[in-house]
């Protein structure tokens, strides 16, 4: 979505993330954020800086699957297709992320 969004710096910001079962790639084209978007809502349209949780036996095939559970940094100004109540920035991004991980481990 930036200029600077290149696999370079794509490898980089993986390289924060050690756990196998964190699963990470790089789209040139952005192409799956589109795919995303449009699963989330049918109006959707580019997704990114979302994070998503699937379960552990959710199946991947043709079809990309819906998450569990998910929250975005988009704005709803720019992106009227997007849950309002999924977004969160900052602390408050930190803090959800946890208690999505905290609740799908108990």
């Amino acid at each position: 979505m930036l200029k600077t969004d290149d696999q370079s710096s794509a490898f980089k910001a993986a390289s924060l993330f050690r756990d196998p079962s964190v699963v990470q790639f790089f789209d040139s084209e952005n192409s799956f954020g589109d795919i995303v978007a449009r699963r989330l809502n049918p109006q959707g349209k580019k997704a990114w800086d979302i994070y998503m949780f699937f379960d552990k036996d959710t199946l991947w095939t043709k079809e990309f699957p819906r998450p569990f559970d998910y929250v975005h940094q988009l704005s709803s100004s720019g992106n009227p297709w997007v849950d309002k109540t999924k977004y969160f920035c900052g602390n408050e991004l930190t803090k959800r992320l946890g208690e999505i991980v905290y609740y799908t481990l108990i």
